[in-house]
């Protein structure tokens, strides 16, 4: 091992060419060196920019999930506001039956009350001719004589 030394020494100081390897090799180790510095820079940066890039995915499936559970209760609300909207529906719609068989009732009822108020309406034109004529008759002098003549005979009948 000494030895070695000595060789290395005497071609540092002749300019051999294991000096010139001495050389290459000290001038490559430093640069393995530098670019493993410059890969461990790259290296740092690239954990930052993963760890930062897994917040922001982290952040970003956690605000997803959140969005996701509001609409699944947004959703399941509308599905419960349309179940019921769907009932009340369902009651109108046989509330509207209801008020339209009232409606044809009603105009069946009407249409009687039409067929008897016409009927009464005639038998009522009917009297008030009636007792215009007699009014007439009353108030005729000649009439007044038949009538009164009239009731003296009908008193007669009746007595006898």
């Amino acid at each position: 091992m000494v030895r070695i030394f000595v060789l290395l020494a005497a071609a540092v100081l002749g300019g051999s060419p294991i000096t010139k390897v001495i050389n290459l090799l000290t001038a490559l180790r430093d640069k393995v060196e530098a670019d493993s510095h410059r890969e461990m820079e790259t290296y740092a940066q690239f954990q930052d920019w993963c760890a930062l890039e897994n917040q922001a995915s982290s952040r970003t499936i956690a605000d997803a999930k959140q969005a996701i559970e509001e609409l699944e209760a947004e959703v399941k609300s509308l599905d419960t506001e349309r179940l019921e909207l769907k009932a009340d529906v369902e009651k109108l719609v046989m509330q509207i039956s209801e008020k339209e068989r009232d409606i044809e009732r009603e105009k069946k009822d009407r249409k009687e009350d039409h067929a008897e108020f016409d009927e009464a309406d005639k038998s009522y034109g009917t009297s008030l001719d009636e007792i215009k004529r007699a009014i007439a008759i009353f108030k005729d002098p000649k009439r007044q004589q038949d009538l009164l003549q009239l009731r003296d005979d009908a008193e007669k009948v009746l007595d006898s």
